[in-house]
């Protein structure tokens, strides 16, 4: 009977999983956003575009995904991620090249 509850116990503790790409108070203070630009360490590295939003229905779960254009590549690509994730832990987010870079 221990070790049945062990077992549960074990279960329980294992299918709680933890958001590794959520950043920490002392990470996020690094950044901040102005309108539509995202900065890090006040560079700007990131934007976001409104007309790239979009609604996406996955196996019944309805999941808003954020499109942002990265100003700069050789930057902190996963901070922007993980700081865009952080704000909006319930969307989707999406990197894309700028189009004006190219």
């Amino acid at each position: 009977m221990k070790w049945l509850l062990a077992i549960g116990v074990a279960l329980i503790v294992l299918s709680c999983s933890v958001d590794k790409n959520l950043m920490s108070k002392q990470e996020f203070s690094e950044w901040s956003n102005r309108n539509d630009t995202i900065f890090h360490k006040n560079e700007p590295i990131g934007r976001y575009d409104a007309t790239m939003n979009e609604w996406e229905l996955y196996r019944g779960k309805q999941t808003m995904e954020i499109t942002i254009y990265c100003l700069d590549y050789t930057g902190d690509v996963q901070g922007l991620i993980n700081y865009v994730h952080t704000k909006h832990p319930k969307n989707k987010v999406e990197i894309k090249a700028n189009p004006r870079n190219r």
